[in-house]
């Protein structure tokens, strides 16, 4: 039923991501046995992981990087080991900005240009300023074993991995796109075991909730997916998620892209935050809290970075 022309496409799109994919795959397993013989713990997540755990065959969804949560407390010894197989940082952070740095974002990101790797290391999965409380040392509390190339290696449960999904697409890229939706989508329907009162109650503990019920909105509006009739109910209860979800649906299949301004973006995050006191950190973070932009901008010595939140606040206001 599919033209040919488009046939053939779609044939070599999937063999080019296969290829990508058994390559990445080859990758993060060497690391992960590096990691394990050097007794420093990380745990992969997102890309092939997620492919063969959610899909069922690591071919069958599209990724560009290899993720890896680590305990705050190992990140020195992981970027050590990751420097010394040949990666390097895609930014360069001095000494007098690294502890900044570390407190307020989330992620390394490296790169092997021989290989054309690129490798993320998470300590977070959003910046502070986000506000909600999922940390990766809980995440890392709640794993189990799951058999990837031949070997058993310990990946977040069902449970977290969904709320993980929730937070990346929707605290971070504000669902951009139809792929992070069908990966909650998938995750739900290829997940059977999926503990559905652990899921509500984990994000009602960390203020989470109403992103949750937008990103399982979504979905079932989107791509039919079946959720049980609680959870439904409760996100029927709650017209903020409808205007929301109708926005994003706009957006998604608007003939012309347009990114969100900055202001789009702070009333979707607050929107997405059910409870004032929420709604209230979230602010007061996103006017103190510096970026990667503004440590550029401002290269302070380390006695003056907690001046950096000030810095921000007034580039804010004259914006």
């Amino acid at each position: 039923m599919v033209p040919s022309h488009f046939l053939e496409t779609l044939i070599e799109l999937y063999r080019s991501n296969a290829i990508f994919s058994l390559k990445m795959s080859r990758e993060l397993d060497r690391i992960c046995k590096q990691f394990q013989d050097e007794q420093v713990t990380i745990v992969p997540f997102k890309g092939p992981i997620f492919g063969e755990f959610a899909y069922g065959d690591l071919c069958l969804r599209p990724f560009c990087d290899l993720d890896f949560l680590v305990n705050k407390q190992d990140i020195a010894r992981a970027k050590a080991l990751l420097l010394a197989d040949g990666y390097e940082l895609e930014f360069d952070i001095d000494r007098t900005r690294e502890t900044a740095f570390l407190r307020q974002e989330c992620e390394y990101t490296f790169i092997n240009h021989r290989k054309q790797i690129s490798v993320d290391l998470h300590w977070g999965i959003v910046r502070n300023y986000a506000s909600f409380g999922l940390s990766v040392d809980e995440i890392l509390k709640h794993l189990i074993p799951f058999e990837f190339f031949g070997r058993q290696i310990m990946i977040p449960s069902p449970e977290y991995t969904l709320l993980i999904l929730i937070l990346h697409n929707g605290g971070k890229h504000q669902w951009e796109g139809l792929l992070g939706i069908f990966d909650v989508a998938q995750l739900i329907s290829s997940r059977k075991d999926l503990d559905w009162d652990k899921v509500i109650n984990i994000a009602a503990e960390k203020g989470m909730s109403r992103a949750l019920h937008l990103g399982l909105y979504l979905a079932q509006d989107l791509l039919s997916v079946e959720l049980p009739a609680s959870v439904s109910r409760r996100m029927q209860d709650d017209s903020t998620i409808k205007s929301v979800a109708a926005q994003i649906s706009t957006r998604l299949f608007a003939s012309a892209e347009s990114p969100p301004t900055k202001l789009e973006h702070l009333l979707f995050s607050l929107n997405t935050r059910a409870r004032a006191v929420d709604k209230i950190r979230y602010c007061l973070a996103q006017l103190v809290t510096s970026d990667h932009e503004d440590r550029n901008h401002f290269a302070l010595p380390q006695a003056l970075v907690p001046i950096y939140g000030l810095l921000r606040l007034a580039r804010w206001l004259r914006n």
